[in-house]
């Protein structure tokens, strides 16, 4: 088989991609090649030419056509439970360009910055924020812009809107073009402004919720990078501020009487409950949205289709159905091509290993060395394929002749094994191979492998699916709440959230979205060649195309059409073929996991007496089980499956109509229309469907005719209601809001209408622009408890604000002296005078300097480093139980599934903390760490709090609390404090065991922990911290001793001095309450070091409130250091987020050193062999891994062997003397041998320098580490080993190196090492010396190696090391040296004992999760039980719990084990036999146990509280009593057995009136009232049938009951058996031995004739009621007509109001 020469691969063939779409698009830059108009866009303006589906998002970034400007924090928009949040991120690809230009090479990734390197160049920053139109002005004059560009940034941007060329909100830094040196490198003495590039409304004084807080927050950063300030304000901008009075700010006369009155009135907001106007059934169309996204364009489709399939697909981007999600699908047609795989570059070897393995076919063409084959078998395990083969040509080189003929002999042998190497790597397959046309390795020693070449495969053609999302802004979502008619503005994220390709074969049917709690899926009905396959999954996931959800086969010819309905999870499939019309049922559960049917298919031909109908599309009525069929004719109706018909009532539509669809409130059908006039809606209402056949019709706007597809969904509420068009020839989302109104009273919670206040306001327009900096100082510190302190080197001047404006002479500074004024009098923030510093200037653009101004002077590192420590970071969250790292700040599905199941060593080396880590680990790695952190209640002010005590920048958005755990540090002069902020606990949205995982991460690192909560509204303090006492089982402290040692500081917000006293009194007696039930497991002692204050906090806006976190910081500064560095706090941050992620609660510090042993133990062989860590690709030197700073020790470049191989330390010696800068004629032995072992020495040396760093703050008898030594030790003395030279002399002293007995080589090995290491040459120079070895050769010979020996009791681990011993006279010999050590002695386990044998008698266990476990419920088939919101019945899956906490989350349970006894003899207490067979293994008996006695029998330490492990002993039988269901406004408040678990009946009380306990009739224990008692009373009528039948005895009483003889004695039959039945009913109705009760019976017995036996009888037990009518006997007919007239007799004799 011959294949061609392996060229580069043609232009042709190269893989297509969408990076290459976009390159060869290049000369069509979306802004390139059209003009803007000015000043505006219109409306409906198309900004350049249509967008394809490969645009992408970057496209249209004007960025990159600003000369000198460098993105630095972006306004990213993040998708939230809550909706669309903006959030502020590092922007990595610009910030790096930035870097390069002030300091080229200081900037290698986030992630590894050279901040040293960056303090060697200075910046002079100064701020500038203010009108676009005025920021644009200084682009343009300082040359960055042209006039295209220009337009384009004075264009007001829609945010709906991705395919309009703009700039982003956020913080610039900008190098003007003019002011570089020559040759265009950076000019340090020049100026680098920091733009705050502002949004649309930044400037409005009545701006959005979110764009304020974007503001804020913007403006707090671009004020702490920059002293010097400018604000340049727009003639625009300009007249519309307002001044208010600061003419006369000097005058402060007025009376404060005046300003409490205002204060007081603003204070009063009243409200009304309004009832609306009764209304008729109607609709009313109002404006909606606009959304412009490049994945919404036109696409043709390709020609290849029609060759390929019979139908011609659509590619137009497509809705998908979702009645509370919005979302897109764009398509694209991938056609299948010969795609080619260049192979070029360094890989490691398990890269390479990777590589191969994918390929049956190998090719090596002729450029492949035999060096390259080699490595291609070791390295790349190709050996593993021809195990044969390569042990024949290891064996055959092995055994070549040593004679002069040798180089020969060796090359034509591997001639001819490269041949049957290549044969062999030939299968028998139809795959094209990997060409590979060479490989090599730099030196011996490197783990990269430098492979050339290049493999082909072919693609089937597919259509590719990307689906976007529409995200509404958490502040629309809010207002939509307050304001129906609310228009929100929901935007296309940036990103698809799923991509996936379809075959041509398969046919897309449906699509849609679910809205599952905090998680979205996505439905996908295709039809396949031979079935039609329905897949249900996570949207962030994708589909797996090879597992569909459910597969329903034998449905290629049918016409069918499916239907959702999201809030009850039911799926329709309706089927009208030409000889049946069928539709089934299907339930989705509840974790979009499963489909079922729901029973048989229903056939709808009894209804269609005129013939099969043709079903064209099918809709639910949202929240109901009513199913809306359009038939081709047009005419609709409606199926309910609840009553298995159809409805009366039909509506007919245009026989053209293809689409319906129900509101998602569930009241109206919508039906789209076409006529000669354009497209229009048709609405009927549920109420009234089929009363008006023609519905309500209304004509939609004009943009609407163009759309190719239509959704109905709503945004917030339900009752939102949207109608959404795609149109892709404009490139648009239209919308219009649908009004349904029902014919009902509604009423409406809504502000009143006041008259004016007395007092007038001045109305502002853009005094933001001033205004912004008092809202910067309310929201954040003006001068914190703990200040930062990262400025150490620079040169700073006095702050001033600079405002520019055509007109200086306005009262800025005046207005600006007021504005503090008034900020210290309301805020009584500590400010010690800073404000009153501020210099305020103003003055006209011209006037200024813009060149070279004068402005603080930083060094460049410091100035970033202030940048990143202001930007919290996003670390982890807790969703589904689970605790998620985050990458760099945001949510990595893909990474997420990377990491499920990953070791804590990968996962570990997985996470990064974005821009913090390399201030941790080498700029501030040698500072002690300080952590605090803030928990509590949800929305109590713990951003606010941590920011005014540590200066940090943390800011919860704009409708909800903070989300996970966000990261920020504060730099200062001694120590580095770390601030964590914590999502509220007890969020309705989480789950008791996420709380769990946040507080163990919390109280894990923490030195002081802030647990904030409001006292008078929550004064439960056992359950407010239910997830810390939870938390105490699973890590364990002892084992721990650095981490859970932070003081817990319970704040009470809003305390007012009288009540201090009494409030923390309480506290004290709560928490005295907790350790005393609870003892040494108390979290106090546990997660805190029983460290603990309480600290009642003042009411804010009071001065009281401030000073407290001066008093607070040095608690935190008194504090245990627990992190000695910033380098071991990443790592143990990092271990911590790692266990927690894997469930893995072993000692932490453990896993620290375990990691670090990993480490090292990969480094130890590159570090003695060259000295660094690595050196390809780039040279890494060894460095102190908790800081990365270098090891700075003399050492050699030498390259040392340390492995046993005797021809590579051969060659390794051969290469130690040619790199001996000598000549070696004019040297001896001895001379060469010092020279090695100086060189040795200093490499020794720097590894054990490198060694003791990277050891010394771990224990030194840790086994890991004396592990890691002994590996040190013998790695050491290895490469001592050998550089050692044999020193005996043959010939005589005085002769020179190469005339030496060299026995450092045998003969063979020598000849083979100078022609692999030099040129032929040098072979020829040696030549002349080769017959004195020839004559005399004196080969290395080895000692049998020692066998493996076993003694008892230890076991003696034989080791085989390879030394070269001093020669005895002129002898040389190798030999093999047997070392040992001892190891433990193993456990032995007997047969049957348990597998964790230890000796106390429990202990504790790493609770896992319970995802792989299988539910076992009792009950029949289909019972579930609920917990947390899930459903489970038997034999489901667990749930993402830890076995540790579900017993918390069941309550009161009782747990099943296999029986202990033979036949079900349970003896055992707290235990009951199981009667009923009951999987697993059925067969099998099984026992219920107690709590107590599961975790006993697992050897386990109960994990639970004692308040926990008390409940859990207790019955978990409820009282039946109605009033303690739940209701539509109270939760259900049930009442439990007060006796314990498994307890013996106990004697019938059935509560005499007035008590508030009572016994049940099966004997449990209740208190509260008997729910016979309090219920309706009735008269019941017992008609009995003792006719000849009821003698049969194929029915007989019960038996074994204490009633059964008496029964049995006369009616040993049916009758008995209905006697028996009526006994157990009067029991259960409270006819006890003893007690009252309020039924009156009546028995009336018939068979020829009728008897009444008693009546009305409300005084006797059951035992008496029995005895009157056990002596009855059966026999003769049966009269039921004399057996109701008696039945109404004594219903009318004995009638009463009462029963």
């Amino acid at each position: 088989m011959t294949y061609p020469t392996p060229d580069p691969p043609s232009p042709t063939i190269s893989y297509v991609s969408d990076m290459d779409d976009r390159r060869s698009c290049a000369g069509l830059h979306p802004y390139s090649s059209f003009s803007l108009p000015s000043p505006v866009f219109p409306q409906r303006y198309s900004y350049g030419p249509p967008a394809s589906a490969a645009t992408s998002v970057k496209d249209f970034d004007l960025l990159p056509r600003v000369k000198g400007l460098y993105r630095l924090l972006d306004l990213y928009s993040e998708n939230t439970a809550d909706g669309l949040v903006d959030k502020i991120i590092i922007s990595q690809e610009s910030l790096k360009n930035f870097l390069d230009t002030v300091r080229p090479g200081s900037y290698k990734s986030l992630t590894k910055i050279d901040f040293h390197d960056l303090d060697h160049v200075s910046i002079n920053a100064i701020g500038i924020y203010g009108s676009k139109r005025e920021i644009v002005r200084l682009l343009r004059d300082t040359g960055a812009v042209d006039d295209g560009v220009q337009r384009c940034l004075l264009v007001p941007h829609d945010t709906t809107s991705t395919i309009q060329p703009h700039l982003r909100s956020g913080i610039y830094a900008f190098i003007p073009p003019n002011s570089r040196q020559e040759g265009g490198s950076f000019n340090p003495h020049a100026a680098i402004y920091v733009i705050y590039w502002p949004e649309e409304t930044t400037w409005d004084d009545d701006a959005t919720r979110t764009v304020r807080k974007n503001r804020v927050t913007f403006m707090r950063y671009l004020t702490r990078l920059t002293d010097q300030v400018r604000a340049l304000i727009s003639p625009e901008h300009l007249s519309a501020l307002e001044w208010k009075d600061v003419e006369s700010e000097w005058d402060f006369s007025e009376s404060e009487s005046d300003e409490s009155n205002d204060e007081m009135n603003d204070r009063f907001f009243k409200f009304e409950v309004a009832k609306t106007n009764e209304q008729e059934e109607d609709v009313a169309i109002r404006e909606g949205f606009k959304v412009s996204h490049h994945a919404i364009s036109t696409n043709s489709a390709s020609p290849f289709l029609s060759d390929i399939t019979t139908r011609s697909p659509s590619l137009d981007p497509i809705f998908l159905y979702g009645e509370t999600r919005q979302a897109l699908a764009d398509k694209k047609y991938i056609p299948g091509q010969m795609h080619v795989e260049t192979i070029d570059s360094k890989y490691t070897l398990h890269h390479l290993r990777a590589i191969l393995q994918k390929h049956s076919n190998i090719y090596l063409a002729d450029t492949v060395d035999y060096k390259g084959l080699e490595i291609l078998l070791e390295d790349g395990n190709l050996k593993g394929r021809i195990p044969e083969l390569y042990r024949k040509y290891m064996d055959a080189m092995r055994n070549i002749d040593t004679s002069a003929r040798v180089l020969n002999d060796t090359e034509a042998l591997r001639v001819e094994y490269r041949r049957l190497f290549q044969e062999a790597l030939i299968a028998q397959s139809t795959q094209l191979p990997l060409i590979i046309s060479s490989v090599a390795k730099s030196n011996p020693y490197t783990q990269f492998v430098d492979v050339r070449g290049y493999c082909q495969y072919q693609t089937e053609a597919k259509v590719q699916h990307r689906l976007w999302t529409l995200e509404t802004p958490g502040y629309d979502m809010l207002r939509l709440r307050e304001d129906q008619k609310h228009q929100p503005k929901p935007r296309v994220l940036s990103h698809p959230m799923s991509t996936w390709s379809l075959p041509l074969t398969w046919n897309l049917r449906h699509i849609q979205v679910f809205n599952n709690r905090s998680k979205k899926h996505v439905l996908l009905m295709i039809d396949l060649p031979d079935s039609v396959g329905i897949w249900l999954f996570p949207l962030l996931d994708g589909p797996l195309f090879d597992k569909p959800t459910k597969r329903i086969p034998n449905m290629k010819s049918h016409r069918h059409t499916l239907a959702c309905d999201e809030q009850r999870r039911l799926l329709a499939i309706v089927i009208s073929d030409p000889d049946k019309c069928i539709c089934q049922l299907f339930a989705i559960d509840e974790s979009f996991t499963n489909i079922q049917s729901r029973g048989s298919p229903f056939n709808l031909l009894p209804w269609n007496q005129d013939g099969i109908p043709k079903i064209t599309a099918a809709a639910f009525f949202a929240g109901t089980e009513e199913l809306c069929l359009l038939e081709e004719n047009g005419r609709v109706r409606v199926f309910s499956f609840l009553a298995q018909s159809f409805r009366l009532g039909t509506i007919r539509l245009n026989p053209g109509v293809r689409h319906i669809q129900a509101s998602p409130d569930g009241t109206a059908l919508v039906a789209i229309e076409q006529d000669q006039h354009g497209k229009k809606l048709r609405l009927f209402h549920l109420a009234s469907f089929g009363h008006k056949d023609t519905g309500i019709t209304t004509a939609l706007p004009e943009e609407f005719n163009s759309a190719t597809s239509f959704t109905l969904t709503s945004i917030g509420d339900r009752r939102n209601v949207f109608l959404m068009a795609l149109s892709p020839s404009l490139q648009c989302i239209h919308s219009v809001a649908l009004d349904i109104s029902r014919k009902e009273t509604e009423y409406q919670f809504r502000a009143k209408a006041e008259r004016a206040q007395s007092t007038v306001s001045v109305p502002t327009v853009h005094n933001a622009l001033m205004d912004c900096f008092s809202e910067v100082w309310s929201r954040y510190p003006v001068v914190a408890a703990v200040q930062r302190e990262t400025f150490a080197g620079s040169r700073r001047l006095p702050p001033s604000i600079t405002f520019v404006s055509e007109d200086p002479d306005r009262p800025f500074r005046p207005y600006f002296k007021q504005m503090v004024r008034d900020f210290e009098q309301l805020a009584k923030k500590p400010t010690e005078k800073r404000l009153d510093k501020i210099v305020i200037e103003a003055a006209r653009f011209e006037e200024l300097e813009w060149e070279a101004p004068v402005s603080s002077t930083y060094r460049a590192g410091e100035w970033l480093a202030e940048l990143l420590c202001l930007i919290p970071i996003h670390i982890a969250l807790a969703r589904e139980n689970r605790f998620v790292p985050l990458k760099d700040g945001i949510l990595d599905p893909a990474l997420e599934r990377q990491l499920l199941g990953a070791e804590v060593a990968n996962i570990i080396d997985a996470i990064t903390v974005g821009w913090y880590e390399s201030i941790f680990s080498s700029y501030m790695a040698t500072k002690p760490v300080k952590v605090v952190s803030s928990m509590g209640e949800q929305s109590v002010g713990k951003s606010y709090s941590l920011n005014h005590l540590v200066d940090s920048s943390f800011a919860a958005s704009a409708v909800r609390t903070t989300e996970g755990v966000w990261l920020s540090v504060c730099p200062t002069k001694d120590v580095l404090v770390v601030a964590l902020e914590f999502e509220g606990v007890h969020s309705i949205e989480r789950t008791a065991q996420e709380d769990m995982l946040l507080v163990l991460f919390n109280t894990a690192l923490s030195n002081l922990v802030l647990f904030r909560n409001n006292f008078a509204l929550s004064r439960d303090v056992a359950n407010m911290f239910t997830s810390f006492q939870a938390s105490t089982h699973l890590f364990d402290p002892a084992s721990n001793p650095k981490l859970f040692k932070g003081l817990l500081a319970i704040v009470i917000k809003d305390v007012v001095d009288s009540d201090k006293k009494e409030i923390v009194k309480e506290f004290s007696s709560k928490f005295s309450q907790i350790v005393s039930t609870e003892q040494a497991d108390n979290f106090i002692t546990v997660l805190h070091d029983s460290q603990l204050t309480v600290i009642p906090w003042n009411v804010i806006q009071s001065r009281e409130f401030y000073t407290l976190f001066s008093k607070l910081s040095k608690h935190l500064f008194k504090q245990q250091t627990t992190h000695a560095t910033a380098g071991e706090f990443l790592i143990t941050l990092k271990t911590l987020m790692a266990k927690l992620k894997a469930q893995d609660w072993g000692s932490i510090d453990q896993t620290v050193i375990k990691h670090r042993v990993t480490a090292l133990t990969a480094i130890l062989p590159n570090a003695f062999a060259i000295g660094h860590a690595e050196i390809d690709p780039a040279v890494e030197p060894l460095k102190n891994l908790d800081n990365q700073e270098p090891i700075m020790v003399m050492d050699s470049e030498a390259v040392f062997y340390v492995g046993k191989e005797p021809q590579d330390i051969d060659r390794a010696l051969f290469a130690h003397l040619q790199n001996w800068k000598r000549d070696a004629a004019r040297h001896s032995v001895e001379e060469l041998q010092e020279h090695l072992k100086e060189t040795a020495n200093l490499r020794l040396a720097h590894v054990k320098v490198w060694f003791d760093v990277n050891t010394a703050r771990f224990p030194a008898d840790n086994a890991d580490i004396r592990g890691l030594r002994r590996l040190f030790d013998d790695t050491s003395a290895a490469l001592l080993s050998n550089v050692q030279l044999c020193l005996g002399d043959v010939t005589g002293a005085g002769r020179p190196i190469i005339a030496k007995h060299l026995a450092i080589i045998a003969m063979s090995t020598l000849i083979q090492s100078i022609a692999d290491y030099r040129p032929v040459t040098l072979v020829a120079m040696y030549a002349k010396w080769l017959p004195i070895y020839a004559e005399n050769p004196v080969p290395l010979t080895r000692k049998k190696a020692v066998k493996v020996v076993v003694r008892s009791p230890a076991i003696m681990k034989m080791a085989n090391t390879f030394v070269r011993p001093e020669p005895t006279n002129a002898e040389c010999d190798a030999t093999y040296k047997q070392s040992s050590h001892r190891m433990a002695k193993p456990t032995i386990v007997p047969v049957g004992a348990p597998s964790h044998s230890h000796l106390q008698a429990e202990h504790d266990t790493a609770h896992g999760s319970m995802e792989h476990t299988s539910w076992v419920i009792e009950g029949a088939t289909g019972v579930t039980i609920e917990v947390q919101g899930r459903k489970f019945s038997s034999q489901d899956n667990g749930a993402l719990q830890l076995c540790s906490s579900v017993c918390r989350n069941l309550g009161r349970h009782a747990h099943i084990d296999y029986c202990r006894n033979m036949k079900g003899q349970c003896q055992e207490p707290e235990s009951e036999h199981i009667k009923e067979r009951m999987l697993p293994n059925p067969d099998r008996p099984k026992d219920w146990v107690s709590h107590k006695v599961f975790w006993a029998r697992t050897g386990f330490r109960d994990p639970y509280s004692n308040v926990e492990q008390a409940e859990f002993g207790l019955c978990d039988v409820q009282c039946a009593g109605a009033e303690h269901n739940a209701t539509a406004s109270a939760p259900a408040r049930p009442s439990y057995c007060t006796l314990p678990i498994f307890h013996p009946p106990q004697p019938s009380n059935w509560q005499v009136a007035g008590n508030d306990s009572y016994v049940s009739a099966d004997g449990h224990s209740f208190n509260c009232p008997n729910p016979n008692n309090i219920r309706q009373a009735y008269h019941i009528i017992f008609v009995l049938d003792k006719s000849e039948s009821m003698g049969c005895r194929d029915r007989r009483p019960l038996p074994n009951q204490p009633v059964t003889q008496l029964i049995t004695n006369n009616n040993n039959n049916r009758f008995g058996a209905a006697l028996s039945s009526l006994y157990e009913f009067w029991v259960s109705r409270g006819s006890g031995a003893t007690g009252g009760r309020r039924d009156a019976y009546s028995v009336i017995t018939f068979d020829s004739g009728v008897q009444t036996q008693f009546a009305n009888d409300f005084n006797s037990n059951a035992d008496q009621l029995l005895c009157r009518v056990t002596g009855i006997r059966t026999g003769g007919g049966a009269d039921f007509d004399g057996a109701l007239r008696a039945t109404q007799a004594v219903m009318e004799n004995n009638w009463s109001t009462d029963r």
